[in-house]
């Protein structure tokens, strides 16, 4: 009985652990301060910088990816 509650007490630690890993990741997304010009979601994902300067974004909710002049 005592070795079924430590092993239920590890998996809830690690749980725990595990959503508070994912949180940290979701925080250090970077998004864009601009509007889609499709959907107007303002959850726009920063995709770097292409080959001529210019900078590439991603819609997470219409799934349209473009360039942000």
């Amino acid at each position: 009985m005592k070795k079924e509650i430590i092993i239920l007490a590890l998996l809830i630690a690690a749980i725990i652990a595990g959503c508070m890993y994912l949180e940290e990741l979701r925080a250090k997304v970077n998004y864009v301060d601009a509007p889609c010009p499709m959907c107007g979601s303002h959850k726009v994902l920063d995709y770097g910088k292409d080959i001529d300067g210019n900078q590439r974004a991603h819609c997470y909710d219409c799934r349209k990816e473009f360039i942000n002049l």
